[in-house]
């Protein structure tokens, strides 16, 4: 197995920092097909991984209904081979609720989220980072529902969790960056742009200590950013983070649907010139 993950792992990265996303899902159901005819001894181990990264894919490609489906099964195949009460569980049902979220299923994801919460919590070998990870997105449920404050609380969770790792030596800039980021867009709903732009900053600051690899969402950091400055009438100042928005998310997402947005708004405001 540790073979074949490094193997399938290297080739997965090789797709994405290579910008061919196109035929990632070629490979990955090439690789499918082929543990289905083998059947071996990992094949449930196999099948999970593959279907995290088809599940992965779809989602990054705006097909939520497809990703659902993919991380349905990791979620079953894991419950299968560790049962229901531990990380990987939680994870795995984490995966699907996120998908779920971003398919505008709100009570499919909070029933979700909250069943991974309950695994986490259950958990004697709980891995912080997927458990800040987990009231990261259930804040971000929150969030779509208008209702920032209940978002705030999940965030603040979060963060108190990341404080945990860090205690026990865990590199939680990452993650900490999403959870500030997060922070931003539920001061930005409240109409709040000095909590919006202090926040943003803190995840730049965060993202800023890990190697660009790791800095994910850091095109949706500065989208915000760009937001608030507009909100305020700053255009030029908005335009330069929509620039810096759109360098970082072709980087790591090509043009998905958030780049295209933010092209439309810097296509709006080069109008007004």
């Amino acid at each position: 197995m540790s073979d074949f993950c490094k193997t399938f792992f290297d080739t997965v990265y090789s797709y994405y920092s290579g910008n061919r996303i196109d035929g990632l899902e070629a490979y990955l159901l090439k690789v499918r097909e082929e543990n289905e005819a083998e059947r071996g001894g990992d094949y449930l181990a196999k099948k999970t991984a593959i279907a995290n990264e088809l599940g992965t894919l779809y989602r990054v490609a705006g097909k939520q209904e497809q990703s659902a489906a993919e991380f349905r099964v990791a979620a079953e195949t894991v419950a299968n081979l560790y049962g229901k009460g531990g990380s990987q569980y939680a994870t795995a049902v984490n995966n699907l609720a996120g998908a779920y979220r971003l398919g505008g299923k709100t009570q499919e994801a909070v029933a979700c989220f909250l069943e991974a919460l309950d695994a986490f919590s259950a958990a004697e070998d709980a891995d912080r980072m997927a458990h800040a990870a987990t009231l990261n997105n259930l804040g971000l449920v929150y969030l779509s529902m208008r209702d920032p404050a209940e978002a705030e609380r999940r965030f603040h969770e979060a963060l108190a969790v990341l404080d945990a790792a860090a205690a026990e030596g865990e590199n939680i800039y990452a993650e900490q960056a999403v959870t500030y980021n997060n922070l931003a867009s539920a001061c930005f709903l409240k109409g709040d742009d000095a909590g919006t732009e202090d926040f943003c900053r803190r995840a730049i600051g965060a993202y800023e200590k890990v190697e660009e690899d790791w800095r994910g969402h850091m095109g949706s950091v500065y989208n915000t950013l760009g937001s608030a400055a507009q909100r305020q009438g700053r255009k030029e100042e908005a335009l330069k983070y929509y620039e810096l928005a759109k360098k970082w998310l072709f980087r790591f997402f090509g043009k998905n649907y958030e780049y295209r947005k933010v092209e439309e708004k810097i296509a709006a405001k080069v109008d007004e010139r």
